[in-house]
């Protein structure tokens, strides 16, 4: 594959983005942080990265406008080791969401397969919570779509792809999306 075909199958996937959901999970969020909610980012692979980038930029990016507790659940590295062998790999996140999230909470997960156990274990978990869900995923959406059970508090935006590369770079394009829009919407409430 060149960097025309690439750019070709990216651009296809941003297109793919349903702008109700987006909007939808730009919504979840504003609400998380209006009402003084943890955003938690959670992701698998690359996507743990991506979570913990987003984690910054929800938590630093808006400093100037208001106090957001935003945090990444991928980045203590002895916890979810800890969890993994004490429990089981699929549970990293949901053992953790257990200590540090309280209910009205917004999770945002991240699977570029769509199929992640620790992801979709937390998702399955997290109507226990009552938190509200955002989820990102690729391909068709997979398990992460299909364990998502209460429409009012979720938003799912899947990247329609198969390209492992262009899922992760769409889910990080998406992410600073929405950081976007929530800065401008919280620029707007402040000026009012």
């Amino acid at each position: 594959m060149n960097i025309l075909e690439y750019q070709e199958e990216a651009m296809s996937a941003i297109d793919s983005i349903d702008l109700e959901a987006f909007a939808k999970a730009r919504d979840l969020l504003l609400s998380a942080i209006k009402f003084n909610k943890k955003i938690i980012f959670i992701g698998n692979g690359g996507n743990a990265t991506t979570a913990s980038h987003l984690a910054c930029d929800f938590q630093k990016g808006l400093s100037d406008l208001t106090v957001v507790e935003a945090i990444s659940l991928c980045d203590n590295i002895a916890l979810i080791t800890a969890w993994a062998n004490d429990k089981s790999y699929p549970e990293i996140f949901t053992e953790q969401l257990k200590s540090v999230s309280k209910s009205g909470d917004c999770i945002v997960a991240l699977s570029a397969s769509g199929n992640s156990p620790n992801i979709v274990d937390a998702i399955v978990n997290s109507y226990l919570y009552s938190y509200s869900l955002i989820t990102i995923s690729g391909c068709d959406g997979g398990a992460v779509v299909n364990n998502c059970c209460e429409e009012e508090v979720t938003a799912n935006l899947i990247v329609e792809s198969d390209n492992m590369q262009v899922i992760e770079d769409v889910t990080l394009m998406l992410g600073h999306a929405l950081f976007r829009e929530v800065r401008t919407m919280l620029e707007i409430e402040l000026k009012g």
